[in-house]
């Protein structure tokens, strides 16, 4: 099977004078998970920057999801290239590579993003 996608929709943005703040959700789609985590690309029109986020917090609202798993942004060379990356909280480890659980796939995974600004 294909790697799951994973698809950022943009709720917010707003900027400090110096940072651009993002709010959005994930979706991830069925699929396998693959090792090091799946693609997670910032490439969109609404955020202003270049440059691949300062911070991430990725958290899910579903408490099932949430206790069992935890998401991670992990950053690639440049802002369409980045990976999230999702631990079993159990072992304490990364997902095995093998089909993505029902449990993500079907979740509300939400997300908070700082960028620098325009650059």
């Amino acid at each position: 099977m294909a790697a799951s996608v994973v698809t950022l929709s943009v709720v917010e943005t707003w900027d400090d004078g110096q940072r651009m703040h993002v709010k959005g959700t994930l979706a991830v789609g069925a699929g396998d998970y693959v090792a090091g985590g799946l693609t997670l690309s910032f490439a969109n029109a609404r955020i202003k920057s270049t440059k691949i986020p300062s911070m991430v917090q990725i958290y899910a609202r579903d408490p099932a999801v949430a206790s069992d798993f935890n998401f991670v942004y992990v950053p690639g060379a440049s802002k369409d290239v980045g990976k999230l990356g999702v631990g079993d909280l159990v072992t304490n480890a990364d997902l095995a590579v093998a089909a993505t659980p029902a449990a993500i796939v079907a979740a509300t995974i939400e997300l908070y993003a700082i960028f620098k600004k325009f650059i």
